[in-house]
């Protein structure tokens, strides 16, 4: 089986959260039981070709590795390339971002055919792809991709690609998607929406989510979309590198431990304390918050127990933007 991975993060390439590490294990862990995995991503400014060991494949083609065996193909363009932000910069999302991931999608598909590689599956992450199944199915009919099945992961439904109606024709798209039963959302495009609607197999990250995201307080508007798609909306657990996420062996710790010797954790527990101007003391539970400062992180919980966490003896470190 041959899957190519369609994302907008992939670590050590590009992340800003979950996306990115999730993108860079599951293709290695897949390609550990055999399956044929490759990967497409925009060229990011941010992405380091030096360290990369990028090489050049065609006029706008960028190729190197995940690990020592997963192919990477990063698509480059002035849109991505020339720009500081994955998404946006102090003023907020870009405003072509609609023809940013437009573009890094149908160029995706068009890169398949120019180095023969006839996927099985296109596993499409977030609204950055979701394009990609929709001009599958309704655009690229050459016999080619006729095969080709799409898989959507929904890994954060509030982030919906959400665009001006007026920019949908710059989709190349036929109008008639336009509309309740194709990408029209409140009569703005969600490409989100689309995705879901037309990819073959809609995941989430885990199967908890995928029943929460049916009801009215978690389904951000789309879910009598995602109950009409409920026979293939399957939630599947995101897992972690144990590799990488491993203390016997991470590099960015102060001291390396393990279950058979926790003395390095209570180190690293002074060493924090230390850094951060805070009592150093074994005796009181230090806690740590890493995450967007949004309620979909759950900061907004926190916000609410603070007067009552602070009567207690502990302390809490926050890591986060928003």
């Amino acid at each position: 089986m041959k899957v190519l991975f369609c994302t907008s993060e992939v670590m050590p390439f590009a992340k800003t959260g979950g996306l990115g590490d999730v993108c860079a294990a599951l293709p290695q862990a897949l390609g550990s039981m055999g399956v044929e995995t490759a990967i497409a991503l925009p060229y990011y400014k941010s992405v380091d070709a030096a360290l990369s060991r990028i090489k050049k494949l065609n006029h706008d083609v960028y190729s190197t590795t995940l690990g020592e065996k997963i192919p990477v193909y990063l698509i480059a363009s002035e849109k991505f390339s020339a720009r500081d932000g994955l998404y946006g910069d102090q003023k907020g999302d870009y405003p072509d971002n609609l023809s940013r991931f437009g573009y890094f999608c149908r160029r995706t598909l068009e890169l398949l055919k120019e180095i023969g590689l006839q996927a099985d599956i296109l596993h499409c992450h977030d609204w950055q792809t979701a394009l990609i199944p929709i001009y599958l199915k309704f655009v690229d009919q050459d016999p080619f991709y006729q095969d080709m099945k799409s898989i959507l992961t929904i890994h954060n439904l509030a982030y919906q690609g959400i665009f001006p109606a007026e920019q949908y024709s710059h989709l190349g798209l036929p109008k008639t998607l336009y509309s309740k039963d194709g990408f029209e959302f409140y009569k703005q495009i969600s490409l989100l929406k689309g995705g879901i609607l037309f990819s073959d197999v809609v995941t989430t990250v885990s199967p908890n989510y995928a029943k929460e995201i049916l009801t009215k307080a978690f389904g951000c508007g789309l879910e009598d979309i995602l109950y009409q798609r409920k026979d293939v909306l399957n939630g599947i657990l995101n897992g972690i590198d144990e590799e990488l996420w491993n203390p016997e062996t991470d590099e960015f710790i102060c001291q390396k431990y393990s279950s058979r010797d926790m003395k390095g954790k209570s180190i690293n527990k002074s060493q924090l304390q230390e850094k951060f101007k805070l009592p150093v003391n074994k005796r009181v539970p230090l806690f740590g918050f890493v995450g967007r400062l949004s309620h979909q992180k759950g900061v907004d919980l926190i916000e609410e127990a603070f007067e009552t966490l602070v009567e207690f003896d502990m302390q809490l470190v926050v890591l986060g933007v928003g």
